[in-house]
């Protein structure tokens, strides 16, 4: 799990230490006992050590590019944080590490590459906090007399941002391959030009670094104008913001939130992290006299300087004890400017005291009190729907850190708030959750929201189980068939799977070459629980299931993906094969007929892979054939085994009945494979959940044991679904597919739609733009990139017929719109 998933998983409060070396008061430099400098390395790494022993998510690092006009020692002189933070990098393991850089004052390559250098040296823990400055300051630091304006920044942000992407997505995963015998280090179609010409930038790529563990760094922003709030929703993951009530917050929140939404992206997979300074005692008394403490050294002088360069305007021409001036938003940081002028009306403050409040917290909300006064109003806001996290900004170095972490954190633990301190194993950051579940979640989402969205998304039948196999479910709970199950399976299932393997694949096993378990899924990964040892190589052809790679690399594999893209027909070529086995190849996965391609292998083409194969006696081979009965055309299924039967004694052929019987939740799948490996998965299988389920098992044996009579009805619907949608569709400019001759999908490439423009003007750039133009028009499918190969996405036509000519049409009107 890469930590973009880790940062935005759960419903739980978000910490990031917003890092001020000598205290984010502007006096708190003169309370410490333990005065640290901005370019003292031991003192940040004393920092970092202090914020990721304290378990928070994110170690943030704001920057300028320019020196303070008032002096400060926090802004006057401070380390480059990229190069900060690839120095903590090597004193660090889990916490995350974000820098702030400018879209401004600098280049998209540049930017990509440093940030990709970063989360290599961190090994994947990379954050990029996007800004475009404000300052005029920095403007004269860069041959230039002013700032553009506030708009032709965000568009050239936007435009910086979508070159950056492109370039990380340069290379695709697999495209460093060392092979010493060919000479061959890379696979050149893994790595792409991006070739990008653009009203501010001109990039030809690719980038001359290999793709980093997360692929991309996490992205952060903190704009609160509408085009800051527009791109945040657009590209963010964390979104930085200040709100001085809980009222002024929760309107953000909803409105960033449903922008989010309006942007086709999860809602759920952004947070919003506003900045707090907490002023800790141990007791009310003792936070309320150090709050006291710090605004007495306040100089009012400074505050004024810092007002007059967030107004963008001298301050210091109007009356200290009169009220705050009405100041037109300009083109500085216009939330801030918001955010204390909505303050000094809400409080009717004067101009000194605002100049104070300023000064003490740089324009972010104090909270004075104790650990659980603090925990109190962090839950209320996380709660309330004002906030998913805060960034801490400790005003006092380090003595509010150690007390935030001593006093509050164990508090918000205490309530459930926070984790409770637990190490992730590294097997666990290496997966991701299913981006099919995530497609479907967010239909789902949108459908209770009112949204009128076609679901193509879900891989599964539209048909009811069987009757006769309900009843034999109903009859073995009425036997008592409830208890534990043999964990390679019943006798009565793997005797069904025999017969089944015998008479419709011509394949003879034994009932003790049989195993069950919960889906099939759970056969695959108990195959490479079993087999793999760390660096083990898996061959995994793309398109693929999500699965394949997930569970090699949980158990300590490197998936080595094989790209099949449409002129390959979606399938793995015996050149490919025989360049990529290397002594550490343990498998090959070969899912026939495919998901999400719908490609069937013809007899001879796997007899070519066999003679492969037969030259590698080391490579095992993994058998995926759930959508075995799903083929169009009159087309009939071949196993690999009955063209090469000499490959049986290394071959995992996997099934189950999921597809064929409608039965996705009944969770019952089965392997067959020599009796060593069966016994191994089994033994695999007792230390996970033990046996499938006793029902289920009954009724899958009923299933294998009844017959197919009902299957032709089910697979004409779906081939009339497939005709419909590829008649609709294939004619389409900019779409390309091929008709799928099984399973119950449909695999369609839009390289053709990149490029164009939207009605709104918008550039359609990427896969997921083409999503969320899909979802613009109210069909959800499913992008390529979750099986492996952009710029791709699947449907599923395992829905009623009106409702896949319908998002067909959708599709193609969608598609005509653009220019």
């Amino acid at each position: 799990m890469n930590n973009i998933d880790t940062l935005t998983a759960n419903k739980r409060l978000r910490l990031g230490l917003f890092v001020q070396p000598v205290g984010q008061h502007v006096s708190g430099w003169r309370l410490t006992e333990q005065l640290g400098s901005p370019t003292d390395i031991d003192w940040l790494i004393t920092l970092a050590k202090k914020a990721e022993a304290g378990r928070f998510d994110l170690f943030f690092v704001g920057d300028a590019l320019a020196t303070s006009m008032y002096r400060l020692p926090s802004t006057m002189a401070r380390l480059e944080p990229l190069t900060l933070l690839s120095a903590l990098a090597v004193h660090t393991r889990r916490i995350g590490l974000a820098a702030t850089a400018s879209t401004t004052f600098s280049d998209p390559f540049t930017m990509a590459r440093s940030f990709s250098s970063l989360d290599h040296i961190s090994r994947g823990r990379a954050a990029w906090n996007v800004v475009t400055s404000f300052s005029a300051d920095v403007a004269k630091n860069f041959s230039r007399d002013d700032m553009p304006n506030h708009a032709e920044r965000y568009a050239r942000a936007r435009e910086f941002l979508d070159v950056a992407f492109k370039l990380w997505e340069g290379w695709q995963e697999g495209a460093v391959q060392p092979d010493k015998q060919s000479g061959q280090y890379f696979v050149n179609e893994k790595i792409q030009p991006i070739n990008h010409v653009g009203e501010h930038f001109q990039v030809q790529g690719p980038l001359n670094i290999t793709r980093s563990p997360q692929g991309r760094p996490v992205i952060i922003e903190a704009g609160s104008s509408s085009d800051g709030q527009k791109l945040a929703a657009e590209t963010a993951e964390v979104i930085f913001t200040a709100a001085a009530s809980l009222e002024e917050a929760q309107a953000f929140y909803q409105s960033q939130k449903n922008q989010v939404k309006a942007a086709g992206r999860n809602p759920d997979q952004v947070v919003i992290m506003p900045g707090v300074m907490p002023i800790i005692g141990r007791t009310r008394e003792e936070a309320t006299a150090l709050w006291k403490s710090l605004n007495a050294l306040v100089d009012i002088d400074n505050g004024l300087k810092q007002l007059s360069l967030r107004f963008g305007m001298d301050m210091s021409a109007f009356p200290l004890d009169g009220p705050v001036p009405e100041v037109p938003l300009g083109e500085g940081n216009q939330s801030r400017v918001k955010l204390m002028t909505d303050l000094a009306k809400r409080e009717n403050l004067t101009l000194r005291e605002l100049a104070a409040v300023a000064a003490g917290s740089r324009g972010h909300r104090v909270i004075v009190g104790t650990a659980d006064d603090i925990a109190d109003d962090f839950q209320l806001w996380l709660e309330q729907g004002g906030a998913d996290g805060f960034n801490i900004m400790p005003a006092v170095m380090p003595e509010q850190l150690d007390l935030f972490v001593e006093l509050v954190m164990p508090e918000l633990r205490r309530r459930g708030l926070y984790p409770a301190e637990m190490k992730l194993s590294q097997r666990v950051q290496r997966v991701t959750l299913s981006a099919n579940a995530a497609a479907r979640d967010l239909t789902r989402q949108l459908k209770a929201d009112g949204v009128d969205i076609l679901d193509l998304t879900t891989g599964e039948p539209d048909f009811d189980t069987p009757r006769h196999i309900r009843e034999a479910a109903w009859q073995a709970m009425e036997e008592g068939q409830t208890r534990y199950t043999p964990t390679q399976g019943t006798l009565l299932l793997r005797k069904a799977v025999q017969a089944k393997l015998l008479r419709e694949n011509n394949l003879d096993f034994t009932s003790d070459e049989i195993v069950i378990a919960n889906g099939a899924k759970q056969i695959i990964f108990n195959a490479f629980a079993a087999t793999l040892d760390d660096g083990d190589e898996v061959l995994v052809p793309a398109p693929y299931w999500p699965t394949f790679p997930d569970s090699v690399r949980f158990n300590g594999g490197e998936a080595v993906i094989l790209a099949c893209p449409l002129e390959q027909h979606y399938k793995l070529l015996p050149a490919q094969l025989e360049q990529a086995i290397t002594p550490r190849t343990r498998w090959l996965v070969l899912n026939n007929p495919g998901n999400p391609s719908g490609m069937v292998y013809s007899p001879q083409e796997l007899e070519a892979l066999a003679d492969v194969l037969r030259q590698h006696p080391q490579v095992w081979i993994l058998l995926d054939e759930l959508y075995e009965h799903i083929l169009f055309d009159a087309r009939q299924h071949v196993n690999l085994l009955n063209v090469a039967p000499d490959l049986r004694q290394r071959t995992l052929l996997v099934g189950g009945v999921s597809k064929t019987y409608a039965m996705t939740g009944w969770r019952i799948g089965y392997g067959a494979a020599p009796v060593p490996l069966a016994h191994q998965l089994a033994v695999v299988q007792s230390q996970i959940s033990s046996g499938a389920s006793a029902v289920s098992q009954a009724a899958a044996a009923a299933a294998f044991n009844g017959g197919l009579d009902f299957l032709p009805q089910q697979v004409a619907a779906y081939q009339a679904r497939r005709d419909a949608l590829v008649d609709i569709l294939r004619p389409v400019e900019g779409l390309e597919l091929l008709q799928p001759e099984g399973a119950f999908f449909v695999f369609i490439r839009v390289a053709g739609l990149l490029g164009r423009v939207k009605a709104n003007g918008k550039r359609l750039e990427h896969e997921e733009d083409v999503m969320h133009l899909l979802l613009e028009n109210g069909v959800s499918g499913v992008a390529g990139s979750a099986y492996g190969l952009s710029p791709y996405f699947r449907l599923s036509i395992a829905t009623d017929f009106d409702t896949v000519v319908e998002a067909g049409r959708r599709i193609a009107r969608a598609c005509a719109t653009l220019r």
